[in-house]
């Protein structure tokens, strides 16, 4: 398994803890202890930094994504919330990934384990979110698809 791969099973673990942190709001980051890391390879060290960083920033997160979404936060599935969070982290505080690799594999995630379409919502809220926070990055790559 390569480096992206593992960084993509990451996500979905990290979908996952998000997921189950809407049902048990004390719950904090996982380690090693989360079941299903126990035979699976992934970035731990993403993870790990990933894991607590985020759930520290939920308020943020939701605060930066409530004025790109057309319906109240709290009716989005679950899942779509636990993606868009890791898509809004990962665009607002890892410049070190290109905002197009947070938006597709944010789209990527929600056609595994969201709704039939719901990757299209997430594409549309990520891209917004995208042409505010990495702005030159975002002009950049205007530019080039032209």
């Amino acid at each position: 398994m390569g480096k992206a791969a593992e960084r993509y099973r990451s996500r979905e673990l990290l979908v996952s803890l998000l997921y189950q942190w809407e049902f048990d709001h004390t719950l904090s980051a996982l380690g090693s202890e989360h079941p299903e890391m126990a035979a699976q390879r992934y970035d731990a060290e993403y993870y790990k930094v990933v894991s607590q960083e985020i759930l520290q920033r939920v308020s943020d997160l939701d605060a930066a994504l409530r004025p790109l979404l057309d319906r109240d936060i709290e009716v989005l599935s679950k899942i779509e919330l636990a993606v868009l969070r890791l898509g809004c982290y990962e665009l607002i505080y890892r410049e070190d990934i290109p905002f197009k690799v947070c938006i597709d594999q944010a789209a990527r995630l929600n056609k595994q384990f969201g709704s039939i379409d719901g990757h299209k919502y997430i594409n549309a809220i990520l891209d917004a979110l995208a042409k505010q926070h990495r702005q030159l990055e975002y002009a950049v790559a205007q530019e080039k698809g032209r």
